[in-house]
């Protein structure tokens, strides 16, 4: 039964696996691939060296009855697929998501990154993709590996923008109606790492953060029953308070990018803005604000060309923006919430608390929240 460079099978998967767990000290890091390779070969010398035997990298049938192994004893590979995605302008190898993904493939299970331009905000990797088409992608991307994948329990871990959108992804396509909706039941566990969608109240961890997920959009109840949020009790994104101004921009933002559709969509925003403060008030029945009275209405107090400023309204999609947000910037709501504005101010340090994942947190016992997360998927095995 002994393996030797080049042996493969599940046999050699189940004998990974039972080396990973009890000689974890130096095994930890052998792959649970069904194929038997050099690095095998490496742990099989440090384990006979131990045991004072010939290191000739081969595992034999006397070095498997030394170290107790037998046919069929070891948990088999596990065929539970734990799905990662990465947060903003990381590529899919870097982050809390990759790292606790990869301890889970040590562990036997198998790891699988979604690939996905993790970006938007007018930046990098594609500056003309909104933050909303990124997760469009990212819900494509995951769609088509389950499609590959259609066995074994679903883990999946995310951080930010790529939580933000693995929930809402889930919701749909695992939700009723949803292409996956049948195969539900196959979802264990949602590890979301400083959670823009994350409700109110304590987490499944232990810890009571602050605030709300900046998104303002829940998931729905049998998918939060599965959700373990890792939150630090300061990240703006996913603390939120309805006390300050924060939550308000970021629908006006996840929008934007270098096209026109965003400038159209930020004018929704400003136009109304600038127009309260003038007091400009032009009835939808006469066009309304971005019609040819309040165009002209604009041009007279903000001195811009008419032209430029019909070329601009082309855009106009006929969605109309948060309207709390259009007052909170006007100069009335700024100048009349102002401890509100101040409270904004202080949130904005909790974009440093986002990016603190891997130092230790009281919340979390002094652990990180990649060792949490790592626990998390201890639990399940």
């Amino acid at each position: 039964m002994g393996f030797k460079m080049g042996s493969s099978g599940p046999e050699v998967g189940r004998w990974q696996e039972f080396m990973r767990r009890k000689f974890a000290s130096y095994s930890e890091e052998l792959p649970v691939d069904e194929h038997y390779g050099y690095f095998d070969g490496v742990v099989v010398n440090e384990a006979k060296r131990r045991l004072g035997l010939p290191q000739d990298g081969v595992a034999d049938d006397d070095f498997l009855i030394r170290i107790g192994f037998s046919a069929g004893q070891a948990r088999p590979l596990s065929t539970t697929w734990v799905y990662s995605a990465a947060g903003t302008r990381a590529p899919w190898s870097i982050g809390p998501p990759f790292e606790i993904g990869e301890h889970a493939k040590r562990r036997g299970l198998r790891h699988q990154p979604v690939d996905y331009p993790a970006g938007g905000f007018f930046g990098p990797p594609d500056p003309t993709m909104s933050f909303n088409e990124s997760i469009k992608v990212l819900r494509n991307e995951w769609a088509r590996l389950l499609r590959l994948n259609t066995a074994g329990d679903i883990v999946t871990i995310s951080y930010s923008q790529g939580a933000d959108g693995m929930q809402r992804a889930t919701a749909e396509l695992f939700g009723d109606g949803g292409e996956f909706a049948s195969q539900r039941h196959r979802l264990r566990r949602a590890i979301m790492v400083g959670n823009p969608t994350r409700p109110s109240g304590p987490t499944k961890i232990g810890n009571d953060p602050r605030g709300a997920g900046i998104a303002r959009w829940h998931p729905p109840d049998w998918l939060q029953a599965i959700t373990f949020d890792i939150v630090t009790h300061y990240d703006m994104y996913a603390c939120a308070e309805d006390t300050t101004l924060v939550p308000l921009f970021y629908p006006w933002f996840t929008r934007a990018e270098t096209e026109l559709s965003f400038v159209a969509y930020s004018a929704q925003v400003i136009v109304p803005t600038v127009a309260s403060f003038y007091n400009i008030f032009i009835p939808p029945i006469l066009g309304g604000l971005f019609g040819p009275l309040g165009v002209q209405a604009l041009a007279l107090v903000t001195r811009i060309p008419v032209d430029t400023l019909n070329e601009l309204f082309k855009g106009i999609s006929g969605e109309d923006p948060d309207p709390e947000l259009v007052e909170a910037l006007s100069a009335k709501g700024l100048l009349s919430d102002i401890p509100g504005l101040i409270k904004s101010l202080v949130a904005l340090g909790g974009i440093r608390t986002h990016n603190e994942y891997h130092l230790p947190r009281p919340e979390f016992g002094n652990r990180t929240g990649i060792d949490v997360g790592i626990g998390l998927i201890d639990e399940i095995l």
